[in-house]
């Protein structure tokens, strides 16, 4: 029987030519392959190692979706949504959200619905928690175990996000008043949100581990989903030259 739930295709690769975590980072391509806006972006960081992360994510970015439309990475051309949420110009190509953490990429991409993505690394957070957690989930992340707390807070943190990103309208209210939980449970409902996001029945939020102290999560205003691992299309190599 053949499974007819919409898909998200989930990429994640490294951003940095040291790979320990199988994902291999995206081979290096020339600066001119990034729109002008994205070589504007890049010159704009201080330090060389976000600047380098910085171009392999969007390298990675175009290269993955030139896959979808046959077309030269460099080609793609992307208009923004009036939070800045990129997509694609052209009317019927798939949608998507980029997301990258420290040395991590992911990127979320479907035909069928709007997935909005994060990734976070799990650390101590505790003076973030009052402007971003509801009163429930602060309840909810001090029954825990102080060991367990900075991955319960990475969870709902990026749920909270990857809500926010497939909605694409940025956090215009507090985010403790997206309600989402801190618990392990891999997919999670939207309990409580603004009135934008009604009804909220109809959104899935998945939420799962992305290498070693990395938490990833998925959301889409659609009930049911399957999320599809896929691999780079530059996976394996073993000439990747360093980014200067």
């Amino acid at each position: 029987m053949s499974d007819s739930r919409p898909i998200v295709d989930l990429w994640i690769w490294q951003l940095e030519t040291t790979d320990r975590s199988g994902h291999a980072p995206p081979p290096d391509i020339r600066m001119e392959t990034l729109s002008h806006e994205e070589r504007q972006r890049a010159g704009r960081f201080v330090h060389a190692r976000d600047r380098d992360r910085y171009v392999r994510a969007h390298i990675g970015m175009r290269v993955v979706l030139s896959q979808y439309d046959f077309m030269e990475p460099a080609s793609l051309a992307f208009r923004y949504g009036p939070a800045g949420k990129p997509f694609l110009a052209r009317p019927d190509a798939p949608r998507f959200n980029l997301s990258h953490s420290g040395s991590l990429a992911a990127l979320a991409v479907s035909r069928a619905l709007e997935p909005g993505l994060d990734i976070e690394i799990a650390r101590d957070a505790s003076r973030a928690v009052a402007s971003v957690l509801s009163v429930e989930e602060k309840a909810e992340l001090d029954r825990l175990p102080p060991e367990k707390r900075a991955d319960a807070f990475a969870r709902a943190w990026t749920r909270k996000e990857a809500v926010v990103k497939a909605l694409g309208t940025g956090f215009e209210t507090s985010p403790e008043e997206i309600v989402v939980g801190v618990s392990p449970d891999r997919v999670t409902p939207l309990v409580r949100a603004p009135a934008a996001f009604a009804p909220f029945e109809r959104w899935r939020i998945e939420c799962f581990p992305c290498g070693a102290s990395v938490i990833a999560a998925i959301a889409a205003a659609a009930p049911d989903y399957r999320i599809v691992r896929r691999t780079p299309p530059w996976r394996n190599r073993s000439d990747l030259p360093p980014m200067s």
